[in-house]
């Protein structure tokens, strides 16, 4: 008879051992698997910073730029945090997510929509747009024949704040790049994933949900990535595309341990339609994460949107939820 393995064969230290190398193991192949940016510095002199765009693009940029503006509302935090100052923005929905020091400045227009003759007005030296928006794009072109040095950006998650902080940090000047900010959040995160990764990882789904439906979120998504960084096992492998239409019966046969809903749009509304279509038939009852409480709203300000220097926060409050009663550092 072949003998099988029980946690009796092991003194119990060896398995947490052997459990905190297999789970530094798995994150390490997550991390190699995952497509890296394209987006980094190629070189850099006193005067210039050429950076490659994710595109590919090769864009070449002055430091200490005096006159900037963010088309989108998310990069002036970033900006703020790596020492510098912003002279516009688009209009945005709440002016308490922005840094104090940009909640009164002037308005470039929408963030899908910046208007040319207002930005062109205010002679910026440099204009910081989204590699998302083709409104950007048909921009940039107007914005460098007025002399204007413009960057393509993507801020999509914590690996893209990672690469944004360090070149805007760069961009304004020697003193910034040696600032604590960077050190500070990364030294935070690290001691969170690192107090995580000694720990059993539990399985997870992440049901986005918004006014059309419901989505299954992969491992490429913002709230994704975290927990991966964190440990836990996503149901969904793939990383493309980064939402996939919902199973209720495939939720059903996974059964994660952690449920978590990251929500878009009008919070009572989407409370409804949950009732209505998910958490009022008996089978939802029987899912474990339901069983044992462990459903949670994501607050949208740390998942929905992309929470630049509240990143610590949002991950300390992401490990709380996957491993309830750990104390974070």
């Amino acid at each position: 008879m072949k003998h099988r393995f029980t946690t009796r064969d092991h003194h119990p230290g060896k398995l947490a051992g052997i459990r905190r190398v297999l789970k530094k193991f798995l994150l390490l192949s997550f991390l190699l698997s995952s497509p890296l940016p394209a987006d980094e510095i190629v070189s850099e002199t006193d005067q210039l910073i050429l950076y490659r765009e994710r595109s590919g693009h090769l864009a070449p940029v002055h430091r200490n730029p005096r006159r900037v503006i963010a088309s989108i509302g998310s990069l002036a935090d970033i900006w703020y945090a790596a020492g510098g100052k912003l002279i516009a923005l688009p209009d945005v929905k709440s002016k308490e997510t922005l840094p104090e020091g940009a909640r009164n400045l002037p308005s470039i227009g929408g963030f899908s929509t910046p208007n040319l003759e207002r930005i062109l007005v205010l002679k910026p030296d440099l204009v910081l747009l989204s590699e998302k928006l083709q409104t950007h794009h048909a921009i940039r072109p107007l914005l460098e024949n007025a002399g204007v040095e413009t960057l393509l950006l993507c801020y999509n998650d914590y690996r893209d704040f990672q690469v944004l902080l360090d070149l805007f940090c760069r961009l304004n000047g020697s003193e910034a790049a040696t600032s604590s900010a960077p050190k500070r959040i990364a030294a935070e995160i690290n001691g969170i994933t690192g107090h995580a990764a000694r720990l059993s990882s539990p399985s997870l789904a992440i049901l986005f949900v918004y006014g059309k439906g419901f989505s299954i979120e992969g491992p490429g998504t913002n709230t994704g990535r975290m927990a991966a960084m964190l440990g836990a096992r996503n149901i969904r492998k793939e990383e493309i595309p980064p939402r996939i239409r919902f199973s209720f019966e495939q939720l059903l046969l996974d059964d994660p341990d952690v449920l978590l809903l990251n929500t878009m749009g009008d919070a009572d509304k989407l409370q409804e339609k949950l009732a209505r279509e998910l958490t009022s038939q008996p089978a939802w009852k029987q899912l474990k994460a339901v069983r044992n409480n462990r459903v949670h709203f994501l607050p949208p300000e740390l998942f929905l949107y992309v929470p630049g220097s509240r990143f610590p926060e949002a991950f300390r409050h992401l490990a709380e939820l996957l491993y309830p009663g750990e104390k974070f550092p």
